[in-house]
């Protein structure tokens, strides 16, 4: 469950530093803290629906808040429907955090990604 559980804290991290989240935005935050929960039931195709179903119709791809949060979704979404690869989660994960850094968001750069 190592990749749920961060997924889960980045998310918790992103909620207190984006400011201005829309209520869409809050929600995307909330299904990517329950990843977890939805492993524990071997269903993380129900979750990705229930993302999905988070983001707004009229989404704004553009605002600061929409691509912090995607990024965190790439990584989550990167195993779903396949093997896990676990170097290339890896890497991902590295690339997320700098990327995130730039964007003035600070999150922990040291977790397990290795397995869901």
């Amino acid at each position: 469950m190592a990749l749920c559980r961060t997924i889960a804290t980045l998310a918790s991290q992103l909620e207190f530093q984006l400011e201005g989240m829309q209520e869409n935005h809050r929600n995307m935050i909330v299904v990517m803290k329950n990843m977890p929960f939805y492993l524990e039931q071997s269903n993380l195709a129900e979750w990705e629906s229930a993302y999905r179903a988070a983001i707004g119709d009229s989404e704004d791809e553009s605002s600061a808040s929409y691509q912090a949060i995607d990024l965190v979704y790439e990584l989550a979404g990167l195993n779903l429907f396949g093997a896990f690869q676990a170097a290339e989660t890896q890497s991902l994960y590295k690339n997320i955090v700098v990327q995130l850094s730039s964007m003035g968001l600070q999150v922990t750069e040291n977790m397990d990604v290795s397995q869901w």
